[in-house]
């Protein structure tokens, strides 16, 4: 009985010692995603839709990338957005 306990034991220790490693790995993961956003909160991206203004991972603002005023449009809702999602977190 008791090396029926212990094999139990090592099997949920491994799969707890797993489950730290995913969830540290997670949290790394996107702690590094939340600073690189703090320093460049908006960025420039282009997907099968074409080129778009984004504010973290939030909604992509597309331009036509033949127009600066289209680009620029594209870019000051991104900022603005960015701006009203911080307001918010700061409240």
């Amino acid at each position: 009985m008791e090396a029926l306990t212990t094999v139990i034991f090592e099997i949920h220790t491994t799969d707890v010692d797993e489950y730290i490693y995913e969830l540290e790995t997670d949290l790394k993961v996107n702690l590094v995603t939340e600073l690189l956003h703090s320093f460049y909160p908006v960025h420039r991206g282009q997907d099968s839709k074409g080129s778009y203004y984004q504010w973290g991972n939030q909604t992509k603002y597309y331009y036509d990338s033949t127009n600066e005023r289209s680009r620029e449009l594209a870019k000051e809702k991104a900022n603005k957005q960015g701006k009203a999602i911080e307001s918010q977190r700061r409240r």
